[in-house]
């Protein structure tokens, strides 16, 4: 029997949730967006894969010479295909005519990028992370509900200093931090009240700017570093500081029961991988640490933290499908067999609805070759398949992020 196609069936039916997005706010949809735009929004940008994109045939030759093979290619190209009804690839003979069929459908109406994710996604929830405005939801509450990135406050040690967003939380919140005991006062408030105003989880990024090997820092010697002068500050100094609102920011997620979302792996790449974290997530056994990414090249990292800590650690398999579905593939066959699927969860990690549904069939895939071959095999019952692709869709990011 083909349990393939059957799970696929089975996945159309369902109403995911993404745990991970950041999709664009409403005026970048407007009457400019065009293929190019989908493009240079997507993994197949030149921050990303390296490769420019200009209005040049020789450029656009050599994009897709260069792009064509790649896993997060192939998925928005597929995605194309299927929204805008082209049986043709996305190449530079094609480029044309995929770029008249998105400026078509967008000049018919102000909304087209929320129909489009509505009825090709059929997201019940996305949790939004507005890196360039942290706790917003785009204006649309009933489907994005919101992550709180707290990069900010790791800059908060200088006013000249700024994350990796560019952002500083004494200007982004127009606080003013007389001393070190009103920062941490006041990270605890803009936290809560964030939190109180429909915030899902909190947000970590710092793996793009430093290592994730955080320290326990004890307070003194954190209040030690605040009170120097920038000019005398060292980065080992700010690395002390950064580790405390690390700790500061695990209790204070504890204390108001939110998960911590945390990028690990592809990014900087450099210490940012899981285990790093070990130190962290033993000291916080209260803390839910949702790790992004399987840490992708180090995916062993994430089922070596799911294992020992089954209670705290909660596996996202958000972009990973994107990134390689080989990878994804043995991953998730591992996971199965290391922890239960209550904990696994799964985000699209896009800008866009067309990069959004090819990042959806991407998993589709991942789960459907998984778990086909597992009920095969005989590893699982066809209705334990079923109860995992239900679990890592929809109903753990509900329980979890209690959506």
């Amino acid at each position: 029997m083909n349990y393939y196609n059957e799970l696929i069936e089975y996945m159309k039916t369902i109403r995911p949730v993404s745990t991970h997005s950041h999709f664009l706010t409403d005026e970048i949809f407007g009457g400019g967006y065009c293929l190019k735009t989908v493009l240079q929004q997507s993994y197949n940008q030149d921050l990303w894969c390296g490769v420019k994109l200009d209005d040049t045939l020789e450029s656009r030759k050599n994009y897709f010479n260069l792009l064509k093979n790649r896993n997060c290619f192939k998925w928005l190209e597929k995605a194309l295909q299927q929204i805008y009804h082209l049986d043709v690839p996305l190449r530079e003979d094609t480029y044309e005519l995929f770029d008249q069929a998105v400026r078509s459908l967008y000049r018919n109406g102000p909304k087209k990028h929320l129909e489009l994710l509505n009825k090709y996604t059929g997201y019940s929830r996305i949790i939004l992370d507005a890196y360039w405005n942290p706790g917003d939801d785009n204006g649309h509450p009933d489907i994005f509900a919101k992550a709180f990135r707290i990069d900010s406050f790791f800059a908060g040690i200088d006013t000249q200093m700024k994350d990796h967003d560019g952002n500083n939380c004494r200007n982004l919140y127009h606080e003013v931090f007389d001393d070190f005991d009103s920062f941490f006062e006041s990270m605890y408030r803009i936290i809560k009240q964030q939190v109180q105003g429909g915030a899902s989880a909190l947000k970590c990024a710092i793996s793009y700017e430093r290592g994730l090997n955080v320290e326990q820092v004890k307070e003194s010697e954190a209040r030690t570093r605040f009170q120097k002068l920038p000019q005398n500050r060292s980065a080992a100094d700010i690395k002390v500081f950064q580790d405390y609102v690390f700790q500061e920011a695990c209790q204070i997620a504890a204390q108001l029961d939110i998960p911590m979302q945390i990028h690990t792996g592809l990014g900087r790449l450099h210490r940012s991988n899981a285990i790093l974290l070990q130190p962290v997530i033993e000291a916080n056994p209260d803390t839910k640490f949702v790790l992004f990414h399987g840490s992708y090249p180090w995916m062993d990292d994430i089922l070596g933290l799911v294992e020992k800590y089954p209670n705290n650690v909660f596996p996202d398999l958000v972009w990973l499908p994107l990134i390689s579905c080989e990878a994804s593939v043995r991953f998730l066959s591992e996971l199965i067999e290391v922890t239960n699927s209550h904990s696994i969860c799964w985000g699209d990690d896009t800008w866009t609805p067309e990069e959004s549904f090819g990042a959806l069939l991407a998993v589709r895939h991942v789960l459907a070759t998984v778990l086909s071959e597992k009920i095969q095999t005989g590893y699982l019952s066809k209705r334990d398949a079923l109860e995992i692709v239900s679990n890592i869709l929809c109903d753990n990011a509900a329980r979890i992020y209690k959506l």
